[in-house]
């Protein structure tokens, strides 16, 4: 008589082998996803504000009047003016708005101005948290915008 052993379970030592060879994954890639995720959520931020700012641009062309885009904190309440832009933030977040000729909007609510005939100054944009941030350089006449330094 011969006996056979059928091979129809895992030992408990490959079991564990498996669980701690995706621990050690999870442990290594959610961190980095975490990261990740913050970094997407604040490029949708800027790409919102930069698409407001195409928009005050060809309005300012139509309509030959100054615009404003204004990134705030709460859009409730009365409705703003025909030429001016609200763009919504967290309230968590920070903005900088900085004009490369040195000025800084350090408002409550930093904006930009379109002037009427559609011309930007080219600006530097920092979203942060408090714990990350993200900044760009726009060129809006010339259509150059890349990013300048993140932290995440």
């Amino acid at each position: 008589m011969t006996f056979t052993r059928s091979n129809r379970g895992y030992t408990l030592f490959e079991i564990m082998l498996v669980v701690g060879i995706a621990t050690l994954i999870l442990m290594v890639a959610i961190p980095s996803l975490g990261g990740w995720m913050t970094q997407r959520k604040f490029r949708m931020k800027v790409q919102d504000l930069i698409e407001a700012v195409r928009s005050a641009k060809i309005q300012a062309d139509q309509t030959r009047e100054a615009q404003t885009v204004v990134l705030a904190r709460n859009l409730a309440g009365p409705k703003p003016p025909d030429n001016v832009f609200l763009v919504k933030r967290d309230p968590s977040d920070e903005w900088t708005i900085t004009h490369y000729g040195g000025r800084v909007d350090k408002s409550a609510e930093p904006k930009i101005l379109v002037d009427s005939s559609g011309h930007v100054e080219p600006v530097k944009v920092r979203v942060s948290d408090g714990e990350h941030y993200l900044e760009y350089e726009f060129d809006f006449l010339t259509g150059f915008a890349r990013e300048t330094g993140y932290s995440f």
